[in-house]
Parts: C-alpha cells; sequence; structure tokens
C-alpha cells in the first residue's frame, strides 16, 4: 500500500487549520464571557454602592441625595457623632468629612444672618445647625429653602425679643412662624426642634399636592411677593455655600 504524501499533507494541513479556528473561536467566545461576567458583576456592585454625595445634591432642589439614602440604610455606629439624626447619621457613615463640612458652613451662616439686636443678641440660636440638615434630607426639603424661610420668618429662631417682651416665636417655640397669625390660633410646639421638623413635613405635604414652588411660598406667606423673597434669597444662599 502507497502512500500518497500529498493527501496526508493536505490531511494534516486541514486539521491544523481546523484546529487553529476552533481555538480562536473558543477564545473569543471566552474572552467575549469573561467581559459581560465582569460588566455583570460591575454593575451589580454599581446597584450596591453609594455614589459620592455632591453638595449641589442637597442646597438645590436637585435632592438625588434622599434617593441614595433610601437605596441603603445605613447602621449608624454607637460612636457617630449624628446617631440621633436619622438621614443625617446615615449620611455622615458615607461620607463623614461631607457632614462636617456642611454642618460648619450651616452655622457659619447661621452666625452670620442671626439677630444680634438688643437683648437678641445675649441668645443662642435655639436648635443646632444639624436640625436643619436633618429636615432638608427627612422632608425633602431643598437646604437652600430650609435655611431662608428660618431666615425670613425669624432669623434662626433669635427674633425673640422685642425690646422688653417675647415675641411670639420665642412664646410659641415656632421658628418658622408656622400657623402664627393675629387669629390667636398659634401653633405652640413642645421644644424648638419639633417646630423645625413641622415645617419640613409641611412643604412636603405641598410638594405632594402638586403646588408649584412659588404657590408652595404664597401660601405660605400671601402678603407681598414671598416668592420672589424666598427665592433671590435661596440663590444668595447658593452662592454663599
Amino acid at each position: 500500500m502507497t502512500l500518497n504524501l500529498n493527501k496526508i499533507g493536505k490531511y494534516i494541513v486541514g486539521c491544523l487549520v481546523l484546529w487553529v479556528l476552533t481555538s480562536s473561536v473558543v477564545f473569543v467566545i471566552s474572552k467575549k464571557s469573561d467581559k459581560i461576567a465582569k460588566a455583570e458583576v460591575v454593575d451589580i456592585q454599581r446597584e450596591e454602592l453609594i455614589p459620592d454625595v455632591k453638595f449641589s445634591d442637597i442646597i438645590t432642589p436637585k435632592t438625588a441625595v434622599m434617593g441614595v439614602i433610601e437605596v441603603k440604610k445605613e447602621v449608624i455606629k454607637a460612636n457617630n457623632p449624628y446617631a440621633e439624626y436619622e438621614y443625617v447619621g446615615q449620611l455622615y457613615e458615607h461620607n463623614p468629612k461631607f457632614v462636617e463640612s456642611l454642618e460648619q458652613k450651616i452655622s457659619d451662616y447661621i452666625d452670620t444672618f442671626r439677630s444680634n439686636e438688643g437683648s437678641n443678641q445675649r441668645f443662642d440660636v435655639p436648635v443646632a445647625s444639624v436640625v436643619f440638615l436633618e429636615t432638608s434630607l427627612k422632608y425633602q426639603v431643598p437646604l437652600s429653602y430650609t435655611l431662608t424661610i428660618a431666615r425670613l420668618e425669624s432669623r434662626f429662631g433669635t427674633d425673640c425679643y422685642s425690646q422688653t417682651s417675647a415675641t411670639r416665636i420665642c412664646k410659641h417655640k415656632n421658628i418658622y412662624s408656622l400657623g402664627l397669625d393675629d387669629s390667636g390660633n398659634n401653633m405652640t410646639f413642645q421644644n424648638w426642634e419639633d417646630g423645625v421638623y413641622a415645617f419640613g413635613q409641611w412643604y412636603q405635604d405641598r410638594v405632594d399636592e402638586g403646588y408649584s414652588t412659588c404657590q408652595i411660598w404664597r401660601r405660605y406667606n400671601p402678603n407681598g411677593d414671598y416668592c420672589g423673597k424666598v427665592m433671590s434669597m435661596a440663590i444668595d444662599i447658593e452662592k454663599y455655600f
């Protein structure tokens, strides 16, 4: 039996070509699968991780930070200085430097624009600056609005005295003048913090009812161009921060 070297050669070459092609396809498929697997892992990790929180997420109406906190509830550690504040405490667990810096800015702003007239200069701001931040986070109120209304209505609760008599702000522990009017049906709070949180709840209720921004502020105070004052001061606050 004679060997046909030509045929054998062609057969060997064909096998080699087939092996190369098969290996290439397997290599490409495995690489493609590897990329897909890696992409899936990245996507899963991205969903689990809390994205970086920017100051603009809190100071402006873009309250994306609220979604961040709702996506992942952090366990607030015992040594967290903001442990008593649910939302600020969670944000601190993720980004402590951001929270500390932001609270300091809020505190500085309040100290700059509080009342120092007459007897008022003898009294401290009745709530901690973190309460305003907690209110904004909990009730999804842009921080610029939370600070603006507190400044317009009572200069953060420091407009407590008019000459020698206490104002309604001070009598009712009501920084935002919420429900205070000349009818005598004044809203009184057990403590100053409750009054701040009540403002946040009031704002959130109006948003849920479909009110526009200016409709909210016109309802809050129908006298004059209150919305114009609010929006102008809110812009100044954003520049301040």
